[in-house]
């Protein structure tokens, strides 16, 4: 659920990654899995919070390498801050999409007093050179229930992004880091940049998750929006049953696979599998093809090879 803080949003994007000086481009992926509120500051800043959620576990990293993000310890530690560091910040930015997410243009909206208690964790991020919202929930066509939001400031079109991708440009891959604020060790994640096959374009994709990593029932999704809502006062929004479908909104996102797209669930099962074939001497490049249970169906979201 994004909310911003500001009265206005930026009007245009500034979409074309540059080369460095060595003419290659690099391009950081931040892709964020799962449940967060993102809060756009006066400072033009980016907070991305981290609700806490039943069943839901917390990880960032490299993908299929991620490792746990520490968060707070029921509010005695306060609250665990992680800020992105050696990314070039973008320019004139546009916010997240006003057709695939809740936006709160909310200059009277304010955090609650128990954030300690709520938040498993919070990251500060410069603005991006462009944000994407590749997958998002809408309510099942017939069901009962609609969102309430009775506010002027709202901005609606009856769905939710369930997945963000924020898109940098960067210098060097050694300064990429998730830095604690305002102190400690960070998070240890260390970038893995790929190289295109012509050698010009090097993508480090951060894959951000707060969600749950075995099955559900679909009602966990407005237990999670209520999470969110949780963070803040003086609102009067509610949500319905959110059982519809997860839509793909069709982009291909240079330098991302489909695959990066799974929900962790699913993958979960996946590499389950993988233990399983190389047990039994299997090709392991059929992980992701029809000749395995899964299929090719990345439970994600709709679209090219599942998503």
């Amino acid at each position: 659920m994004p909310t911003n803080k500001k009265t206005r949003n930026a009007k245009s994007r500034n979409t074309t990654a540059k080369p460095t000086g060595d003419g290659i481009v690099r391009t950081l992926n931040v892709i964020f899995h799962g449940t967060f509120v993102f809060i756009l500051t006066k400072e033009n800043k980016i907070e991305v919070l981290i609700p806490k959620v039943p069943g839901h576990v917390y990880r960032a990293g490299n993908w299929l390498a991620e490792i746990e993000l520490i968060g707070s310890g029921n509010g005695k530690r306060g609250i665990a801050v992680y800020k992105l560091e050696g990314a070039t910040k973008g320019q004139k930015t546009k916010f997240l999409s006003e057709d695939d997410n809740l936006i709160l243009k909310a200059t009277k909206l304010k955090q609650g007093n128990n954030l300690k208690r709520l938040l498993h964790a919070k990251l500060i991020m410069d603005m991006p050179r462009e944000i994407t919202t590749p997958c998002r929930v809408i309510r099942e066509p017939g069901k009962p229930g609609e969102f309430i939001v009775n506010r002027n400031d709202a901005k609606y079109k009856d769905s939710v992004g369930t997945m963000q991708v924020f898109t940098y440009d960067f210098v060097n891959e050694a300064n990429l880091y998730l830095k604690s604020v305002p102190s400690g060790p960070g998070h240890y994640w260390e970038a893995a940049p790929i190289v295109s096959a012509n050698g010009k374009v090097l993508t480090v994709n951060l894959h951000v998750q707060a969600e749950h990593d075995r099955s559900l029932d679909l009602s966990h999704r407005t237990i999670a929006f209520q999470k969110c809502l949780n963070l803040f006062q003086n609102h009067n929004i509610a949500a319905p049953p959110l059982g519809g479908q997860i839509k793909f909104n069709g982009q291909k996102l240079e330098g991302i696979l489909d695959e990066e797209f799974e929900d962790l669930a699913p993958r979960m099962q996946r590499i389950s599998q993988l233990g399983r074939m190389q047990k039994e001497k299997r090709d392991l490049n059929l992980l992701w093809f029809d000749s395995e249970a899964l299929g090719t169906q990345l439970p994600a979201c709709e679209g090219p090879g599942g998503c």
